[in-house]
């Protein structure tokens, strides 16, 4: 078992991530829902509406590797999914690092360009505990993205964002995402948290969509935003 000044030294260890956005994503994630409505209209169960324009984003198409700091991803996730509680908010957004501290694999002394995969102890983890990681790892990683690659930095609960007039957004079906991330100077674009094995299921009111296929290999889509 490594020691905690191993884990820590882990989290500040640069790792490779292959980012892939291109159109046989676009096709695979219609094919998908063409065979989820098909399941669903056998059920006689209620097709979803969704959004029928869909892109690759540009900076990453069709596809790039990246360097990350795990450090970093998490501390995205912790400001992402943080209140907004009044002198509380940056002591609290330190919690995923405390939490996934052991989540990322210690690449071995001196290997070069290691790719970010979980850990042993993560990938032992039970089928909830798994899916929960997998869910917050992928507003993470969106959050970070999106704020070091996309210009969009400031994530926020889209519930709280729904509610203040400072964001120029309308939600348009009864789902939502989960959050969204803007600067002051460009549109908010929607931040999905997708769970393996599915993909990214842009069906709702905003545009930015994640999915974990592996570890070290994620899938982004774009698509229009409805503003005020």
């Amino acid at each position: 078992m490594p020691t905690i000044e191993e884990w820590e030294q882990a989290l500040v260890t640069s790792r490779r991530v292959l980012v892939e956005s291109s159109p046989t994503l676009i096709a695979e994630v219609a094919a998908r829902h063409a065979k989820k409505d098909e399941q669903r209209n056998a059920n006689g169960q209620q097709v979803p509406p969704r959004k029928v324009i869909l892109t690759p984003v540009n900076e990453f198409a069709p596809e790039r590797m990246i360097d990350i700091v795990p450090a970093h991803l998490l501390h995205r996730l912790g400001v992402a999914t943080t209140p907004p509680i009044e002198n509380l908010a940056d002591i609290c957004s330190t919690w995923a690092y405390l939490r996934y501290l052991w989540a990322f694999e210690i690449p071995p002394l001196g290997a070069p360009n290691p790719l970010l995969r979980l850990s042993e102890d993560a990938r032992g983890i039970d089928f909830h505990q798994k899916g929960l990681l997998s869910d917050q790892i992928g507003v993470g990683m969106a959050a970070l993205l999106l704020g070091e690659y996309l210009n969009a930095p400031l994530p926020v609960d889209v519930s709280v964002a729904m509610d203040d007039p400072a964001w120029p957004i309308v939600q348009q079906y009864e789902a939502s995402p989960d959050y969204i991330s803007s600067t002051l100077l460009k549109p908010p674009c929607s931040l999905w948290s997708v769970r393996e094995p599915s993909l990214p299921d842009p069906m709702h009111s905003n545009s930015f969509a994640v999915e974990r296929s592996r570890f070290h290999h994620w899938h982004l889509l774009a698509g229009p935003i409805r503003r005020r």
